[in-house]
């Protein structure tokens, strides 16, 4: 995962942006010949490229000089992620003439009075038209998916969410529970997502899915290990390694640079290794109190 920007226009509940953790965040854009100096140092045995980070992507100025650049070295498969905002006929022209591989489309409401709840005051009909568009036109280049912050205000949506994704036309929907790791919400927060109620939403969803032609996953809190130092890799726009894309602050844990030093030199740091064999253990990383991914930091403050 490489960040190419951590901009966006809008300050959703669901995002770490503006939340405690990124109290003295650094926002900026990486350059062209800084991501090819990073993309170099992983292009001989890179399968996927993710070009998503905090920021919208797509308000990167150089974005699609960068996708023909990276296929005109390496035959990978790449992921990118966008708010919908700037999906108008000029992008979608763009990603037409250098489409990714799949588009994942974040939308956290099934109607305006939720979306707005979650994502602030933008027109959700005109947003929907312009993912409906940009599928109608780009469904022969790329693949989309349908990506979901599941929150209190649109937690009893989950099928409504399985509707949307077929009005659209995407054939696949992620359903996930917010991550609290870089968020001042109580750990009691994820009580929502455990329980019987929450495993029927998530069943109705998926057998919703079925009658519909949508391929519907649910991520289920507490229930994994933990792979992010390892895989994915995420780096940040101004080139650190972090441990994770959920609270990628520099300030916060990083493992080095690689504008200053080779991946492999910083891949064996002593934070690195010492983050590595802490997360393996039974006490992982203070940093990883309140993340959503292992039972074992779920409800740890």
């Amino acid at each position: 995962m490489i960040e190419l920007t951590n901009e966006c226009q809008l300050a959703c509940f669901t995002c770490p942006r503006d939340k405690k953790d990124a109290h003295d965040y650094e926002f900026g854009t990486m350059s062209v010949p800084d991501f090819k100096h990073i993309f170099s140092q992983f292009e001989e045995g890179l399968n996927t490229l993710d070009l998503t980070g905090l920021g919208e992507s797509l308000m990167h100025p150089d974005i699609f000089e960068i996708i023909r650049w990276v296929r005109s070295r390496k035959d990978i498969h790449i992921y990118l992620t966008t708010n919908t905002i700037l999906l108008n006929a000029e992008k979608r022209a763009a990603l037409h003439r250098d489409p990714v591989d799949t588009l994942c489309i974040s939308i956290d409401g099934t109607d305006q009075e939720e979306f707005s709840s979650i994502r602030g005051q933008l027109n959700y009909e005109r947003l929907k038209r312009r993912v409906h568009e940009t599928v109608e036109e780009l469904r022969d280049e790329m693949d989309f998916i349908l990506c979901v912050v599941l929150v209190g205000q649109n937690l009893r949506s989950m099928s409504r969410f399985v509707d949307l994704a077929a009005e659209l036309g995407i054939s696949r929907l992620s359903l996930k529970p917010i991550n609290l790791v870089a968020n001042a919400l109580p750990a009691t927060y994820y009580d929502m997502f455990r329980g019987p109620e929450f495993d029927l939403r998530a069943e109705e969803s998926i057998k919703r899915g079925a009658v519909l032609g949508v391929n519907v996953s649910v991520f289920k809190i507490g229930s994994y290990t933990c792979a992010f130092p390892w895989n994915p890799i995420y780096i940040t726009w101004d080139g650190y390694y972090v441990p994770c894309c959920a609270k990628p602050f520099p300030k916060r844990e990083h493992f080095g640079n690689l504008l200053a030093h080779q991946y492999d030199e910083v891949k064996n740091s002593s934070s690195a290794v010492r983050f590595r064999s802490e997360l393996l253990s039974d006490r992982p990383p203070t940093f990883c109190n309140k993340c959503h991914i292992m039972e074992k930091t779920l409800y740890r403050e």
